[in-house]
């Protein structure tokens, strides 16, 4: 016997030293990212000048007001990069989905004790948290959810005890500070433990009220609490005011609604699936905080791409709480020595593979728009160019003190948020070439224009004699016009 659990012990070393690799894999790829360039620009603005800036500096349109709503992830991402370079980006990545996993496996632990079920489902959130190993505001909000939700469940098995709720309200300090536009979501998953008694039992409404008191009361100062940040209401009603469908919005992948037959399509099929076994199994006994807190996050992951962790956090409990009933296995079956050997084969055949090319891509990973980037820097004044770039690489020239037409911040050129007007139909526009593109140039008298070789305004000033190409590679351009 002795044996047959030192292999098992042995399995899971190597699960685990898979998740791992596959995550630093992810992070080198995610690493840093567009958004990551006009972050650690607001970063440097903010050190340099010890001031939040509430008129936009970044970019060429005159007047823009602008909500720096993950200021202090700005703040610490600029330092971390002025200390380390990308290798900061890279093991800040590493580590918060570390850290996560931790956290994850500190949440299922409240639902079961079983090792195998843990792993299985530690292994399934590491694969959707490897899709945001990026050093975005969401790396920081994943182990702040977790961390609420570990402390919601220890309070719901102990209504008495108040200590499980008192760093919700320090959470919702830092989360307004970190990630404004998802501050909210601290507040909403708060009601599948104040909702079903109250829902479920209506005759005793005030009584479940009652119940829960400690709960709404911290609820209270959460919110009050959401004051305490630079911009005031502003980044409370952030997510609120930058919610607006246009054509832009539609065209960025990661606010678009999963696809069915996609992985995140499919994995939110299993979850209902679940939820419903679930529903199906204990009826009128369920334990409805579960069934809401699951229902809830596979609805907003539903809703955008980029919200898919949400479900696959919400979902651990009805995961944790079904697998048991649904795997019945014999336990000596999975100490059998030759399923040891072939999975440990295959992981380790994995791990050889995804290793080299880890190495690869820290070597000789290069940013074709970074190094345009720097030379139009070596070659022009960044205080008295107007620089066009493409949504996409807009930050990237940011940081080089360019101030370009726009960058991947969509919301920040919508008049909920500038206050002025909404360019984003324009911007959309430009970039899939329904526009008259020397209109355009006339309206903003660019001196500089950065595009894609593939992209339409490039054909465009292919066939333009007043402008010429004085930059082409790694498949981006730099135009001027002709002395």
């Amino acid at each position: 016997m002795q044996k047959k659990i030192d292999i098992t012990k042995n399995l899971y070393f190597y699960i685990v030293a898979f998740l791992g690799i596959m995550i630093i894999f992810c992070a080198v790829n995610l690493n840093p990212n567009n958004d990551m360039w006009w972050m650690i620009s607001t970063g440097r603005y903010i050190v340099e000048n010890r001031e939040i800036p509430t008129i936009n500096p970044f970019t060429i349109h005159d007047g823009y007001e602008i909500i720096v709503q993950q200021w202090l992830t700005a703040v610490f991402n600029y330092e971390v990069y002025s200390h380390f370079g990308n290798i900061g980006f890279l093991a800040t990545a590493i580590l918060m989905s570390i850290f996560s996993l931790f956290l994850c496996y500190q949440y299922i632990s409240l639902f079961t004790n079983d090792i195998n079920i843990k792993i299985f489902l530690i292994s399934v959130a590491a694969f959707v948290f490897s899709a945001f190993a990026a050093t975005r505001p969401t790396i920081f909000t994943i182990p702040l959810i977790l961390f609420e939700l570990i402390n919601l469940e220890k309070w719901n098995g102990d209504k008495k005890k108040i200590r499980y709720l008192l760093p919700l309200i320090f959470l919702s300090v830092l989360e307004i500070n970190i990630h404004a536009a998802l501050w909210p979501l601290l507040l909403i998953l708060t009601l599948p433990y104040i909702a079903p008694g109250c829902a479920l039992s209506f005759k005793y409404f005030v009584t479940e009220l009652v119940n829960r008191k400690r709960l709404i009361i911290a609820d209270i100062f959460m919110f009050l609490c959401g004051f305490l940040n630079p911009n005031g209401v502003n980044a409370m009603l952030y997510l609120v005011k930058s919610y607006k469908k246009t054509a832009l919005m539609n065209s960025i992948l990661e606010l678009q609604k999963p696809a069915i037959l996609g992985i995140w399509g499919i994995l939110l099929i299993v979850q209902i699936v679940f939820l419903v076994l679930y529903l199906r199994e204990y009826g009128t006994n369920s334990d409805f905080s579960k069934v809401f807190l699951a229902a809830g996050t596979i609805f907003m992951s539903c809703t955008a791409v980029r919200n898919v962790w949400m479900a696959a956090i919400g979902c651990l409990p009805l995961f944790a709480s079904m697998l048991p009933k649904m795997i019945r296995f014999r336990k000596e079956h999975i100490y059998e020595l030759w399923k040891t050997i072939i999975i440990n084969a295959v992981l380790l055949g994995c791990i050889a593979i995804i290793l080299p090319e880890v190495v690869g891509q820290i070597k000789n990973k290069e940013i074709p728009a970074k190094n345009a980037a720097k030379y139009l820097a070596s070659i022009a004044d960044p205080n008295t160019e107007r620089v066009y770039t493409s949504f996409d690489n807009g930050g990237i020239f940011e940081w080089y003190s360019f101030k370009v037409y726009t960058d991947a911040r969509p919301e920040l050129f919508t008049k909920e948020i500038n206050k002025k007007e909404s360019i984003d139909d324009e911007i959309y526009n430009v970039e899939y070439g329904f526009i008259n593109y020397r209109d355009f140039i006339d309206k903003y008298n660019f001196t500089y224009i950065v595009v894609n070789e593939d992209a339409p305004f490039m054909h465009y000033l292919e066939n333009d004699e007043k402008w010429t190409c004085v930059y082409e590679s790694g498949g981006i351009c730099i135009y001027t016009k002709f002395s």
